[in-house]
């Protein structure tokens, strides 16, 4: 491979990478949207696959998020890549804001009053790990649905909505920068 590097990254300068690009939050999102824009599916399709990819990653299902992005995505003949690329959007950095909006969204949804305490969000997912591993339904049912349960609940009308908001602003996004890049015949 004539454009590889010589000495391949590290795991832990690829981590630090993830958590913190190196080329800056502006030129990564630069570089996001230069690869959106350079798929050659159309622009519905781009930005149908991107509002999958968007509204799963809002849902607390973890480690499937990319898994059911890309079968909406193929489901509804949508872009598989950006469907997979926008899974990402919910990282480190985003995913607590989310999760505290899904949370009491959830709560708001169920009627459930609220205790002004935050969920526990650490022993949620250390239950569940738990749960899914032992095939202990008990465990889950006590420890994990209290603060799954909202948050799968609240997650569905942010998921519907961030989708839907980002397939009209991309897809026109997207229309407007190929038709100025189009070159007349």
């Amino acid at each position: 491979m004539p454009f590889a590097r010589r000495k391949p990254p590290s795991v832990l300068s690829r981590m630090r990478n993830a958590l913190w690009p190196r080329m800056g939050w502006r030129r990564a999102a630069r570089f996001f949207g230069h690869k959106l824009r350079r798929l050659p599916e159309s622009s519905e399709a781009v930005a149908a696959g991107f509002a999958w990819g968007l509204a799963v990653s809002i849902t607390p299902l973890l480690g499937a998020h990319t898994i059911l992005s890309v079968l909406c995505a193929r489901a509804s003949r949508a872009s598989v890549v950006a469907a997979f690329m926008a899974t990402f959007v919910l990282n480190p950095w985003t995913a607590p804001p989310v999760w505290l909006a899904t949370y009491y969204l959830g709560k708001l949804m169920a009627g459930d009053p609220f205790d002004g305490r935050l969920p526990g969000f650490i022993g949620m997912f250390r239950g569940l790990t738990q749960a899914v591993l032992t095939l202990d339904g008990r465990l889950f049912v006590e420890k994990v649905w209290p603060v799954f349960g909202p948050m799968l609940l609240g997650s569905l009308p942010l998921g519907a909505l961030a989708g839907v908001t980002s397939y009209i602003l991309i897809r026109s996004a997207l229309v407007r920068v190929r038709a100025h890049r189009a070159v007349p015949e």
